[in-house]
């Protein structure tokens, strides 16, 4: 295939010369065809007629993200079927594209309903067009009717519109008779716009039709990356209503312009250039911060003052997110002892991000006093009581924490047959972890363990198995800590990540112990460690003023599998460990010592991370003035 050179197209494209459309296929690119400072916009129907674009939004979304386009796609407009429309088919359509552009992080793309926000969606157009010049182009994608494009023409400085660039690969998108009463690609370019046509992008490339080759996207349906799959997905429902046709044909015109190849395909071009980068999980329940009703009031008093007040603000949108969200609960909870990229752990981390929604549903009504979203979270909690059953792995059950949390915060909000079938099923959290308990266990594991027996037991006031947790807690404490403040997690693996869970698994402890009139922050084993002095060993880490080349010498067989055959960058031995990884156990810790809330926030603020809002509950644990006043750390 003969090669025209970039900057021969560009001298035709100001001329106003048009390539013909079969010469247009023609033409190869060296890379993408837009130049780097120009910007993008997409316009869809999606509405009415043909549903291919609910797929086809979403392919080019992804499309569009990999190639690093979060700050060049300008505009979206969808809907834009202008004379009529089917409400089921728009909300389709908005789902592929306001779901996409939070999922792919478009968060600087302006985005326009054409049923609801016609005239804002033109006057965008009319304004990226005008902001253009001949090198800043405004490529704008038609995946539907031309009338948009038209009406923002019209609205345009016509001495810009030369450089807006109409881009359409269908024959019947560029018809005006095809949309009557509508314009067409002529009529835009009557006014003074460039067209670019990279040729048909559908059949063998990106369906449409009769194409039912489904297995060549079978890549996308199993990806590691759950945002492909998502993609997967929305080609689903587009096929629900043509017949399982596979099409996505629009969203060729995204793979033409990111790549430069008009003759892009599902697979294995597609495939290629997302790539199928491997997904590596962990997953640790939200940290378990349980307050004395006075701390309580104080809390729902700060959520109004700066900075907590936009850590609340999160909160309570991410709980509005989860009140349109159907519980996810599974029957297995598989995640111990499998490398971080194996299919059942993948499967389950899946499943666990009902957790976090649990998590915030919780707070956000407890401090709101809202109860729809106690409501919703207890709908959760239950659906979870009802399918998943504790196996007495204390790492697999430890993930269910969070729905314990929900129950001692939600109690007087359940039913009587919601607390009955919850709390029997908390109940037999601890009774399986109990009857699992052996008397030699230590570190992080023993920590697990023991704080969901712990925390049974505290929540069903069963005072014979508080003082069997008590009891064994100086055990543990002998086996685990030592007196330099290194743990035992930290000698066997070489980690301070190990470190950290074996103390966060403590502090939790110390938690539940606080409420139980217990102070096991501050209890010492027979050597002379404590929690305390494990959070004073690694704050230099945590400060930066020592590093930690993590899992070097590590004796665990499974760190080192899960570098040497699952190829988990975070278990890679020498790798310096994360300090920010110390935050949640400075937070969790400052509640029981005042002075450590200063690091922890000096921490965050070095990392320029937003106030999570674990923050907030342990800054209510403070009295006022301790932040200042404590200078210790």
């Amino acid at each position: 295939m003969k090669k025209i050179p970039c900057s021969f197209f560009w001298l035709l494209l100001v001329f106003g010369i048009f390539l013909p459309c079969c010469l247009a296929a023609s033409v190869e690119y060296d890379g993408p065809i837009p130049g780097q400072n120009d910007r993008l916009g997409w316009s869809a129907d999606g509405n009415r007629h043909d549903p291919d674009d609910w797929g086809a939004t979403a392919l080019a979304l992804a499309i569009f993200a990999k190639q690093g386009w979060q700050d060049k796609l300008v505009h979206i407009d969808y809907n834009n079927w202008l004379p009529d429309n089917t409400p089921y088919k728009a909300a389709q359509e908005k789902i592929s594209v306001v779901e996409g552009v939070r999922k792919f992080k478009f968060s600087q793309t302006k985005v326009f309903d054409c049923q609801t926000d016609l005239e804002a969606a033109i006057d965008n157009v009319a304004a990226e067009i005008n902001k253009s010049s001949s090198s800043s182009r405004f490529w704008y994608v038609q995946a539907g009717p031309f009338e948009v494009a038209y009406l923002a023409l019209l609205k345009a400085d016509p001495d810009k519109r030369k450089y807006c660039i109409l881009v359409s690969h269908s024959a019947a998108n560029d018809r005006p008779q095809h949309w009557p009463g509508q314009h067409g690609k002529d009529d835009c370019v009557a006014l003074g716009a460039k067209y670019f046509y990279t040729s048909g992008q559908g059949k063998e490339k990106f369906g449409g039709g009769r194409f039912h080759e489904w297995q060549l996207v079978d890549w996308m349906k199993n990806s590691p990356n759950p945002e492909y799959r998502w993609v997967y997905s929305r080609l689903k429902k587009t096929a629900e209503h043509k017949r399982g046709v596979l099409d996505a044909s629009d969203g060729g015109m995204a793979f033409a312009l990111a790549t430069g190849d008009l003759e892009g395909n599902f697979s294995p071009k597609l495939k290629d250039f997302l790539g199928t980068d491997q997904e590596y999980v962990e997953f640790d329940a939200p940290p378990l911060f349980l307050l004395k009703a006075d701390e309580a009031v104080k809390l729902r008093d700060i959520v109004a003052e700066a900075p907590y007040d936009k850590a609340y603000k999160t909160l309570t949108a991410n709980a509005d997110a989860a009140l349109g969200d159907e519980p996810n609960p599974l029957e297995e909870i598989i995640y111990e002892g499998h490398v971080s990229n194996h299919p059942d752990r993948l499967n389950t981390v899946r499943h666990l991000q009902d957790m976090n929604k649990i998590y915030t549903l919780t707070w956000a009504g407890f401090v709101s006093g809202d109860s729809k979203y106690g409501a919703k979270a207890i709908e959760f909690v239950e659906a979870w009581a009802k399918k998943c059953k504790p196996s007495g792995n204390d790492v697999n059950d430890n993930k269910l924490l969070t729905c314990m949390f929900a129950y001692h915060m939600l109690r007087d909000e359940m039913t009587k047959a919601q607390k009955k079938e919850i709390g029997k099923w908390v109940k037999s959290i601890g009774d399986v972890q109990q009857k699992g308990w052996k008397d030699n266990k230590r570190g992080n594991h023993a920590g697990k363990r023991l704080k969901l027996i712990y925390f049974a037991a505290y929540l069903e006031n069963d005072k014979d198995r508080i003082k069997w947790a008590q009891s064994k807690i100086q055990k543990v404490w002998d086996l685990t800590l030592f007196a330099n403040g290194e743990t035992y997690d930290l000698k066997r693996r070489d980690a301070l990540s190990y470190h950290f869970s074996t103390v966060r698994a403590f502090l939790q402890i110390a938690h539940i112990g606080r409420l139980a009139g217990k102070d096991h922050y501050n209890q010492e084993a027979d050597n002379g460690g404590s929690i305390a002095k494990s959070i004073d060993f690694a704050l230099p880490y945590i400060k930066g003023e020592k590093i930690h080349p993590e899992w070097v010498n590590t004796i665990v067989k499974l760190d080192k599998e899960r570098w040497a055959k699952a190829g988990d960058p975070y278990y890679k031995p020498g790798k310096p460990w994360d300090r920010w990884e110390g935050y949640k156990s400075l937070m969790l810790a400052s509640v029981f010592d005042k002075s450590l809330y200063r690091p922890a926030e000096k921490l965050r603020q070095d990392k320029n991370k937003a106030l999570p809002w674990y923050a907030v509950p342990a800054r209510a644990s403070l009295p006022d003035g301790a932040v200042a006043q404590n200078t210790k750390h």
